[in-house]
């Protein structure tokens, strides 16, 4: 063996797919260490291996949480090469590691706020109104972790001449991806849940619902100047006839916060 260095480095990239085709990254750090051939701090293993310690001191400020998606990622690899003689090729091996910024609920000023939010919709097939659906969300805070439960309510009010088969709850999860002044968003939908009663024409109804936020989902914002991440408790009723084709559903979005230290 000729030498062994350790190279950590941290960085976001950014590669749209819409017509701009715009990329951008930036370093947050890079980090390297070089053991050296011979290494005092060597633990010797069985079978003819070896171990060596050592450790990477993260930056206090600036970091991003660790994320991969569509458009780009943030991500904190650590690199060992093992650098062999002039005949032999060097051997590398990667590993990424799991950064994690923490987003306190309980910082949050507005986190013990309930979140009311409601839409009013006048929808028909072209030259037909068919009259205006009410819906209204109200969920007791606005701020979630990983692995808890949303409880919500939802009022609606089919003051139509629409039936409506049933209306559905999830989690919405907008990415929005910056490169040199061009952005692209992604949406992706969890937890999907749905009431199957129907709801005819002139009638009113209550739904007290729960959905559950999946334990992978990383932290709003992630603190990263490239790539933000936002979400909502997305609740849409789905109609019958033609209002599938020539208009959207009638639906409600509350913004909602998920961080990873609990209130």
């Amino acid at each position: 063996m000729a030498g062994l260095t350790l190279t950590f480095k941290g960085h976001v990239n950014v590669y749209l797919s819409n017509s701009s085709h715009s990329t951008d990254s930036e370093v947050y750090f890079k980090f390297e260490k070089d053991l050296g051939e011979d290494c005092s701090s060597v633990v010797t293993q069985p079978e003819n291996e070896a171990a060596y310690p050592f450790y990477f001191r993260l930056p206090e400020d600036g970091l991003a949480h660790s994320f991969i998606g569509e458009q780009g990622k943030v991500e904190y690899v650590l690199e060992a090469v093992l650098h062999r003689p002039k005949w032999k090729r060097d051997e590398k091996v990667e590993k990424v590691v799991q950064v994690t910024f923490p987003l306190d609920l309980s910082l949050i000023p507005e986190a013990s706020l309930p979140v009311d939010c409601e839409e009013l919709d006048k929808f028909g097939c072209f030259c037909c109104i068919s009259g205006s659906f009410f819906m209204s969300v109200r969920v007791p805070k606005g701020v979630f972790s990983p692995g808890e439960r949303i409880p919500f309510e939802v009022v609606v009010n089919n003051a139509s001449r629409k039936r409506f088969t049933h209306i559905s709850a999830e989690i919405q999860q907008d990415v929005k991806y910056t490169a040199n002044y061009m952005d692209q968003t992604t949406y992706t939908y969890y937890s999907k849940t749905k009431r199957e009663k129907g709801l005819d024409a002139g009638e009113s109804d209550t739904w007290f619902g729960e959905i559950n936020v999946p334990y992978q989902l990383p932290p709003t914002k992630l603190q990263c100047s490239m790539i933000d991440v936002q979400y909502y408790l997305r609740i849409v009723a789905n109609p019958v006839g033609c209002l599938e084709k020539w208009w959207s559903f009638p639906l409600v979005k509350c913004p909602i916060v998920i961080g990873n230290v609990p209130q």
